[in-house]
């Protein structure tokens, strides 16, 4: 019969003592010990961000004109109390609350959406980015046809503050939680629009119908997911 080196079975079994003992924090436990968890929601604008990339290569200041800014209804109060309220009720805590955008100045950090975040208290805080996309697709194969269509979203971003230092939370791989989105059809033209004509041939307005439903229900989706994942956890500990 083999010996058994003592000390070797004392170090494992204290290795894995160890990394037992050591239990992950989920998401839900995050937001229950942050007590309260403001949401903010930053309604932008609608962008050919082709057209702004391009602009910027050759002057980093510039920018395309090719833009126009949401309706209110994209900010309706009726939105964003339904999105804190499926947040609260779905992932089965109390902590989010509605923030006031104006609260927040900007920034020129990227990670935050331009806003700043440094005064606020520790803590985690959640941002609503909202942007829509003019995508204007020139085929040159096709002679130059230009494949026109507009696109919005809405992203859910969570940040912990510490020290007035702003920290993503990692959600969906960085790229954040979706909770709203529409696309419309596919208009060709033969030439490249500008402006004048993506607003006309792209109202804003008739969107907002679609972008509400999937935002309560897409928030739903993301509550519910990380619920599952908490109560997964919490049976593995036991």
């Amino acid at each position: 019969m083999k010996k058994v080196n003592l000390s070797i079975v004392l170090i494992l079994s204290f290795s894995v003592t160890a990394i037992a003992g050591k239990v992950k924090t989920t998401f839900k436990e995050k937001i229950e010990n942050a007590k309260q968890v403001k949401v903010y929601f930053n309604v932008t604008e609608i962008v050919d961000r082709e057209s702004d990339r391009k602009m910027k290569q050759t002057d980093p200041n510039s920018s395309t004109d090719i833009r126009t800014t949401f309706p209110p209804e994209f900010s309706a109060a009726e939105i964003k109390n339904n999105v804190i309220s499926t947040l609260n009720s779905e992932m089965q805590v109390d902590a989010f609350k509605l923030g006031e955008i104006s609260e927040l100045g900007t920034s020129t950090n990227k990670q935050t959406k331009y806003l700043d975040l440094t005064k606020l208290p520790d803590g985690i805080v959640a941002i609503v980015q909202v942007e829509g996309d003019y995508t204007r697709f020139v085929d040159m194969a096709k002679g130059g046809e230009v494949s026109n269509s507009m696109g919005i979203r809405a992203n859910l971003f969570f940040y912990e503050i510490k020290g007035g230092v702003a920290k993503k939370i990692k959600v969906n791989m960085g790229m954040g939680a979706n909770l709203g989105t529409t696309k419309t059809a596919t208009i060709k033209t033969p030439k490249l629009e500008g402006l004048a004509y993506l607003e006309a041939n792209f109202p804003v307005l008739p969107q907002v119908e679609q972008y509400t439903e999937t935002m309560k229900q897409y928030a739903s989706d993301f509550a519910k997911r990380m619920l599952k994942k908490h109560l997964k956890a919490i049976s593995k500990r036991k």
